[in-house]
């Protein structure tokens, strides 16, 4: 609805954007032809405007990518699906994924709230925890050791626990 509103990423010799649609939702070009290197065929979700994140997550290079649908998890290579997971979100989804580990912290607005996944050595991806403790609409949430710090909705300025998912402040002012 309000166009591209991404950060593409830049990692080596590869820009990296999220188009969306039947061709693949990520996309990898050559960062001095803009030839298309790879495209990932296997996740088709339509584009929303959360930023891709480079991870190494269990020895494996990878980039994240949250869509209103799903996270995902494709190989640097090739784009190819590593685990993916669901996590609807509402009318926009804006914040960008946080790879803490082997872990992967998504949160979103509109009500939907947030959740923490782990993907363990074989790529299968299973929820550590699921909450509305962060209902972040704009602006993202970032990491600072094992605490997450955003804006929630529910509970304005939130300092969030990685283990557990549970607030330990939140200041409405």
């Amino acid at each position: 609805n309000w166009g591209y509103t991404e950060s593409v990423l830049v990692a080596g010799d590869l820009v990296l954007c999220t188009p969306g649609g039947a061709k693949g939702a990520v996309a990898a070009f050559d960062k001095l032809t803009g030839k298309v290197r790879w495209q990932s065929k296997d996740f088709k979700d339509p584009a929303h405007y959360s930023s891709i994140v480079p991870a190494r997550i269990n020895g494996t290079a990878q980039y994240v990518q949250r869509t209103e649908k799903s996270v995902v998890g494709l190989a640097a290579a090739d784009g190819k699906v590593l685990w993916q997971t669901s996590f609807a979100g509402r009318t926009a989804v804006i914040p960008t994924p946080i790879v803490i580990g082997n872990s992967v912290y998504i949160a979103s607005g509109y009500g939907v709230g947030c959740k923490l996944v782990n993907i363990d050595a074989n790529n299968n991806a299973t929820d550590a925890w699921v909450n509305t403790t962060m209902v972040n609409h704009h602006g993202g949430v970032i990491l600072v050791g094992e605490h997450l710090y955003g804006f929630s909705d529910k509970g304005g300025w939130t300092c969030q626990d990685t283990k557990t998912g549970e607030a330990v402040w939140t200041n409405k002012t």
